[in-house]
């Protein structure tokens, strides 16, 4: 009797199998790792810096954005980055500044002039800079010189080339304490290599769309067409605030920027 109550009540079925370990999640994704590098915050002289004084060459006018001038965001030497990372398609001497414009998300054609990029002629000797930030009695002057230290960088969680991991909930989290190895809690301002999207992967469709106008963009194809340039994270110390907390992503299609042609580059933010 008792052993046909079992049975009814499933009780005298076999456990079910224990679900497998979490994988090592490391070596799954090694393949798809990119370097890139992490622009460091530091109080030495350096060509390179977020915020400040850009330096602008004699004779060059002030980027202007559809609301007045653009603000100034990083100046990268790149004779320091190509040192720390050789990157083919970028030109090998020379300084990219990077100016940008509040409001809009990158999201419209409209979008075009609330950004640029120049390349410059680098400067001869390294500055020990400081950026003002605040206004009025919130004003202080903090130190903006970055270095450039390299770094490897993982695709985004949702990247459909993760998808035949099938990486379950543990392993998903792992892979997130992956990427976070490289900056710990500093902020996430980086040169090249893959972005870290705070909403959803895929900018390159978007740039593809909103700055070539194309439709119909094959996500592949545009993941090839467009590389990252910069993203710069929310730093309270150096007065950088995108939304709430957000980040700003700098695109570019390689073909151009070899050639030194940053007129097309694209400008996206992200945030919560």
């Amino acid at each position: 009797m008792l052993s046909w109550i079992r049975s009814l009540l499933g009780q005298d079925r076999p456990a079910p199998p224990a679900p497998p370990p979490p994988r090592d999640v490391l070596p799954l994704v090694e393949n798809q790792l990119r370097p890139a590098l992490r622009l460091q915050r530091f109080d030495g002289p350096s060509r390179s810096w977020l915020g400040g004084d850009p330096q602008l060459p004699a004779g060059t006018p002030w980027p202007q954005g559809s609301k007045g001038p653009l603000e100034f965001l990083a100046r990268l030497s790149l004779g320091e980055m190509q040192a720390a990372l050789p990157v083919g398609w970028l030109p090998a001497q020379g300084a990219l500044l990077f100016f940008h414009g509040r409001g809009g998300w990158g999201g419209s054609p409209k979008d075009r002039g609330n950004h640029a990029v120049l390349l410059v002629a680098d400067l001869e000797d390294p500055r020990t800079s400081t950026a003002t930030v605040g206004s009025g009695r919130r004003q202080r002057r903090v130190g903006s010189n970055v270095r450039p230290v390299l770094i490897q960088t993982l695709p985004p969680i949702d990247d459909p080339q993760l998808e035949p991991l099938d990486l379950d909930d543990v392993e998903s989290d792992a892979y997130l304490e992956l990427q976070d190895i490289p900056f710990g809690d500093a902020p996430w301002h980086q040169f090249c290599g893959y972005d870290n999207p705070i909403q959803c992967s895929g900018m390159q469709s978007d740039c593809e769309e909103i700055a070539n106008g194309q439709r119909d963009v094959d996500p592949a194809v545009a993941a090839q067409r467009w590389q990252l340039l910069l993203q710069v994270d929310d730093d309270e110390e150096m007065g950088f605030a995108w939304g709430d907390g957000g980040r700003l992503y700098f695109w570019v299609e390689p073909e151009r920027a070899a050639q030194g042609n940053f007129n097309n580059v694209w400008r996206l933010l992200q945030c919560h």
